[in-house]
């Protein structure tokens, strides 16, 4: 149909943050300082050369025998990092390698109107997400995650973003859709393509899917995806169910998809960011 075509098997695996380090002020470092950065990470809060959870790891220990009596497995003791691919190296994003996701603001830092309460509000939400709602009296009360409705993280959007392991992603495009089947729990995206922004119709307002309602047109030679009424249950969400997250994929080269995102959203934050 004359647009540039998507489909494919991507990933975007990378240890680059959402937010920038704390000390970091520049965006875009060299390919030197990128890869002592990358080699600095730790892996989800685990010391790269942590000898329980070494990132050259390739097979799990036959013999190593059950965890102490009142200790805990949950997460990456569960794990060596044969299973965990996170990427090793900072994003590559036309050629530059990047400390945060986060552009806009300059700082690099989300802009909560409230750090503090949401914070709080968020840890909360996590641990509903994790644990669900004991004593688990029938099945929807256990959590989402634990059912596998919704991936550990923000890997299916909206704002997909990598996460600990399942960071691949397959495009399927239509002149009338475009889906994108994440790994993490299999989740599919499915967006209805329109003619432009004008002629966009989203779901009645009652309908709240999980990743929200998107719709989707071309400007130019990008896709842009616009999502709204996003499920209040997923509340690992970057947005309020009032907030609006418009997505841009483009072409950047045979290999790559430049993939931009804007999260306009009052609700949560002082100004929009990207």
């Amino acid at each position: 149909d004359g647009k540039p075509d998507l489909t494919g098997i991507w990933s975007n695996a990378s240890l680059t943050p959402l937010s920038r380090a704390r000390g970091v002020t520049a965006l875009v470092v060299p390919k030197d300082v990128a890869q002592k950065m990358a080699d600095g990470t730790a892996i989800a809060g685990v010391a790269a050369d942590d000898p329980e959870f070494n990132r050259n790891a390739r097979y799990s220990d036959p013999n190593k025998g059950a965890p102490p009596k009142g200790g805990s497995d949950f997460g990456l003791k569960g794990y060596d990092s044969f299973w965990v691919t996170p990427g090793t190296m900072l994003a590559n994003v036309k050629g530059e390698y990047r400390t945060s996701n986060i552009v806009e603001p300059a700082n690099g830092q989300l802009p909560f109107k409230d750090p503090g309460a949401q914070a709080k509000k968020a840890m909360a939400g996590f641990q509903r997400y994790m644990t669900g709602n004991a004593p688990y009296e029938g099945p929807e009360e256990t959590a989402i995650s634990e059912r596998c409705l919704i991936g550990f993280g923000q890997t299916g959007g909206p704002g997909m973003l990598s996460v600990l392991y399942n960071n691949n992603y397959q495009f399927v495009q239509t002149p009338k859709h475009m889906m994108i089947l994440v790994e993490m729990v299999h989740e599919p995206r499915i967006i209805p393509l329109f003619k432009s922004k004008a002629d966009a119709k989203y779901r009645p307002s009652a309908i709240k899917p999980w990743f929200g309602d998107s719709v989707g047109w071309y400007e130019g030679d990008t896709l842009v995806v616009e999502t709204k009424n996003v499920n209040a249950a997923q509340v690992q969400a970057m947005i309020s169910p009032t907030g609006t997250l418009t997505e841009r994929f483009s072409r950047w080269s045979d290999e790559q998809i430049l993939y931009e995102f804007t999260v306009d959203d009052p609700a949560y934050y002082t100004q929009a960011w990207k």
